[in-house]
């Protein structure tokens, strides 16, 4: 009879000889697995590539939780023949950052968008989204939130365009790479909860923004980043006074090594939020306000 050491050898043996293969898990299983693990375009290109039982699971149901990134010639081509090779692949993309220079770059990005109908969050320039909201039909129903991506917005083109104006009424989340400008068309954005911008933190700045934004029922939070202020980093003695009376506001000291596309990511990654992290501030200056009060009467 076989000694145990010569059965458990047996046994190893058989088990590094068949092996464990992430196909032989039940279908439903295995995406929720690969869901978590395709936290960027990378992690997506390389599962696509291990064995094409696999490919045909990542490529569609991945390719809802990736933040698909688009900059420069070869990354917009790419992607679009992706598209081109798999005719459902499109409806799958949820969240899109896109943005190019030049007529050839133009072109695929208003090709890309315009397929991607069931995109849910949406990183471009407002060129882009003049040319999404001046198509003949509009689809893009499930897209809430918008991240411009330029130093100066044009807002005319985008409200002026055939569904311009129902493409903000469904936005809820604006994030504006740099300030807000005097053409934001507020009354647009009838459904704006989050509003984030970045603004010198100057109590005479903020004020006047707390007052041009006060039609806005539906607004929750608004964010002024120092993103673009760093040399002003810190805010003056009056933004206290309007943290009391307007309690939307909020702060947000990004560090240096902040950027607009790595916010953007780790929301979609599950991290900590630009709102999350103004939900904290605000807290914690109420907290300091209120520390430091001095007792009436």
């Amino acid at each position: 009879p076989s000694s145990p050491a010569t059965m458990t050898k047996s046994r190893k043996a058989r088990v590094v000889k068949g092996g464990f293969r992430l196909e032989q898990l039940p279908v439903e299983l295995l995406q929720e697995v690969l869901s978590f693990t395709t936290s960027s375009a990378g992690v997506y290109r390389s599962l696509l590539l291990v064995s094409k039982s696999l490919n045909s699971i990542v490529k569609l149901h991945c390719l809802q939780v990736v933040p698909v990134v688009l900059q420069g010639i070869e990354k917009l081509r790419s992607f679009d023949r992706l598209l081109a090779s798999s005719p459902k692949s499109p409806s799958y993309v949820r969240y899109l950052w896109i943005y190019g220079q030049g007529l050839k770059e133009w072109e695929l990005i208003d090709s890309i968008v315009a397929r991607c109908s069931n995109v849910v969050a949406l990183s471009c320039n407002s060129r882009t989204l003049a040319s999404l909201c001046s198509s003949p039909s509009f689809l893009h129903t499930r897209c809430t939130e918008l991240t411009l991506i330029e130093s100066w917005h044009d807002w005319k083109p985008i409200v002026a365009a055939r569904h311009g104006s129902q493409y903000c009424a469904q936005i809820t989340h604006l994030r504006l790479y740099q300030g807000l400008d005097p053409e934001f068309p507020k009354r647009y954005f009838t459904n704006l909860t989050h509003l984030a911008f970045s603004c010198s933190p100057i109590g005479d700045y903020l004020k006047r923004y707390s007052g041009y934004l006060s039609g806005l029922r539906s607004l929750l939070l608004i964010v002024a980043t120092n993103a673009e202020w760093h040399y002003n980093s810190f805010p003056d003695a009056s933004v206290s006074e309007l943290l009391e009376n307007d309690r939307r506001f909020a702060i947000l000291q990004c560090r240096e090594d902040w950027t607009e596309f790595g916010a953007w990511r780790d929301r979609i990654r599950g991290g900590r939020s630009l709102w999350e992290q103004a939900e904290v501030s605000r807290k914690s200056m109420q907290v300091f306000r209120d520390a430091f009060k001095i007792p009436q009467g």
